[in-house]
């Protein structure tokens, strides 16, 4: 029985989605909200709306097994974090996928100390349709004498992957 509900929950979700996903998990509550993966995007399905969110939007997401709580930082500090618990038969390969697809948006990354004294982590990541961008990530405020490092920080980046 519980096979044939998950089937007919992927249908649902694929004609929601316009394509089957990789792996998919309902969250815990009544059953209307779900979580699917595709290569290039998270879903988020409550009833028949979506929100599609690209992979590299997410600076990372961590996994609480005994609580099984999904937690998903985005890399927009202002946004924020999406956090889940799932359901007890949650899919292990829905949260494998999650990890993955997060870490394979991640081309190549580097990391700074500015002279103000806060880390930089510049990145370059992959978006849905394979082209690349640069992402610096600053964990503090930034100092006046700090932005010929970050210029510089992005240049190397550039450089590294040649764009």
């Amino acid at each position: 029985m519980k096979l044939s509900l998950n089937r007919n929950k992927n249908k649902h979700l694929a004609n929601l989605l316009g394509y089957m996903p990789t792996a998919s998990s309902e969250v815990d509550g009544d059953g209307q909200l779900w979580l699917a993966t595709s290569p290039t995007e998270l879903a988020i399905v409550s009833g028949n709306k979506v929100e599609r969110i690209e992979w590299s939007d997410f600076a990372n997401a961590a996994w609480d097994g005994v609580k099984r709580e999904l937690v998903m930082v985005f890399i927009d500090p202002s946004l924020q974090n999406l956090r889940f618990v799932l359901i007890d038969e949650y899919s292990e390969n829905f949260v494998t996928a999650v990890r993955e697809r997060i870490d394979r948006s991640i081309v190549y990354q580097q990391f700074v100390e500015l002279s103000s004294g806060v880390i930089a982590r510049g990145q370059v990541r992959r978006n849905s349709d394979e082209t690349l961008f640069t992402q610096i990530v600053v964990d503090g405020v930034v100092g006046e004498g700090d932005s010929s490092m970050l210029h510089d920080l992005e240049a190397e980046l550039r450089e590294a992957v040649g764009l």
